[in-house]
């Protein structure tokens, strides 16, 4: 580009110089763009790399081989993946049928446990045992309104101790308490002459001179039985066993109501009781001795291997049995209406004794230890001639008051003794030292329980508190 003398610029063009393609060399003959294609695809020459040596075998090993070998050992991690896949697969499988087998076979044995359960009793002792611990833990957790606990039913006769609260019998049903106050269990049992036998978790109501019994648990009824005869005594032990005195004789029942032991027999009986351990029950009948009433006692065990005879019989011309608590496996007492004695229930011997000496005795009871037992003696008329008496367990006194109440009932724990009157309480030292009199607006009609105390009155049912022992 040049500037002419006038000013103006020269635009002239450089000439273009064409080559042939001919004057070039094959490369650079190709076009721009073929070239481009030609450089993107070409192929590198593989450049020379370097041996290296294996120190585990100790070989020189060229890099095409290595390639080769990586190539190779690809290919078989492959198989050998799919292979392990398979393995795993059939693995799966198998454990499947095996445990589709050991169903089976645990479906067998169960099937089995339970007939076999069935047939030798342990599948009802196990239900039974596993409806006692659910009664148990279903009178805990049961909220209740507590105390008092207002009284709407008339007919009051008997009340009494059961596992986890208190029974009340009136003469048209049966109301189970738990110790919270809460009516954990109603029943209508419609006998005319009601009465209760209780231990442990259950309780017998039958009708003394009818002929019909029903046992409970504390939510529901067990057994239910009518007999031939009239029904004269029944009782019951701490695991479930149930006594029952009819006319025609004895018939003892186990836990799960079959018959272990039947005495025909014509007696008459005034007390029965089980031992703590559940293997001992003995009985107590009058008999008459040159015009004189006495009584006999028979000592029995509850093995339904054992011969039918008494193990052994105690026999006394002087009064008549009307109470018997089992002290020991080897001791038993009997309460006569003139005296009280223990003796070895393994041949029936006398071990010692304690005569009431012509006072009329009213009421009795042991302490839960069976340390010490306690007398009450009474008329039930006449104040003056209530008294208390507190023996060891070698029917040594040690201890005696007069009470100048009319009682009408008495509860001994184990360190008060607790005389009740018709609106009164009157609590005692194990050493008949007096510590409270307790009053009451309305007419009581049983103090119940060994442990934890509970009042009835003809309105309500309330805790009772005992004082204190340091108390004068």
């Amino acid at each position: 580009m040049n500037r002419k003398s006038d000013g103006k610029w020269n635009f002239q063009k450089k000439p273009r110089v064409i080559s042939s393609f001919e004057e070039q060399d094959d490369e650079k003959k190709e076009a721009p763009r073929y070239r481009l294609l030609h450089r993107k695809h070409e192929k590198k020459e593989p450049t020379e790399k370097k041996n290296f040596l294996v120190f585990q075998t100790g070989r020189i090993i060229d890099n095409d081989d290595n390639e080769a070998q990586e190539e190779s050992e690809q290919d078989v991690s492959g198989v050998q993946m799919r292979a392990r896949g398979q393995l795993l697969r059939l693995e799966k499988i198998r454990h499947k049928r095996r445990l589709r087998r050991f169903r089976r076979i645990g479906v067998c044995v169960l099937v089995f446990l339970v007939i076999a359960a069935y047939f030798t009793g342990v599948f009802g002792a196990s239900a039974a045992l596993l409806a006692d611990t659910l009664d148990s833990v279903s009178m805990l957790m049961r909220p209740a309104a507590g105390y008092p606990v207002p009284i709407t039913e008339s007919g009051f006769v008997q009340a009494g101790t059961i596992a986890g609260g208190y029974v009340v019998l009136n003469q048209h049903d049966v109301k189970i308490y738990s110790a919270g106050g809460n009516e954990f269990y109603t029943a209508q049992h419609h006998y005319s002459n009601p009465s209760m036998a209780l231990a442990g978790n259950r309780l017998c109501v039958y009708s003394r001179g009818g002929n019909s019994l029903t046992v409970y648990s504390r939510s529901r009824e067990l057994f239910e039985n009518k007999y031939q005869d009239a029904i004269l005594y029944c009782a019951m032990s701490q695991n479930g066993m149930l006594g029952v005195f009819h006319e025609s004789g004895l018939t003892v029942y186990d836990p799960m109501f079959q018959v272990v032991f039947e005495w025909k027999t014509a007696q008459v009986p005034t007390a029965m009781v089980f031992a703590s351990d559940n293997r001992q029950f003995a009985v107590a009948c009058p008999e008459v001795y040159n015009g004189a009433l006495g009584g006999k006692v028979f000592l029995y065990t509850t093995d339904s291997n054992a011969p039918d005879a008494a193990n052994a019989v105690i026999e006394s011309a002087q009064g008549l049995p009307v109470g018997l608590k089992y002290l020991s496996r080897k001791e038993i007492l009997v309460i006569y209406q003139t005296y009280c004695a223990v003796y070895n229930t393994v041949d029936g011997t006398e071990l010692a004794r304690y005569d009431y000496n012509a006072q009329s005795l009213q009421a009795w009871q042991t302490t839960p230890d069976n340390a010490s037992v306690v007398l009450l003696f009474g008329d039930g008329e006449h104040s003056s001639m209530t008294k208390l008496c507190v023996l060891d367990s070698k029917m040594q006194q040690t201890a005696a008051c007069s009470v100048n109440r009319i009682a009408t009932q008495m509860t001994v724990t184990q360190s008060q003794i607790h005389v009740v009157t018709s609106n009164s309480v009157l609590s005692y030292t194990m050493d008949a030292g007096l510590l409270a009199e307790q009053k009451t607006q309305g007419y009581i009609r049983a103090l119940i329980g060994t442990g934890k105390l509970y009042l009835m009155t003809e309105q309500e049912i309330s805790v009772f508190t005992p004082p204190p022992v340091n108390q004068t």
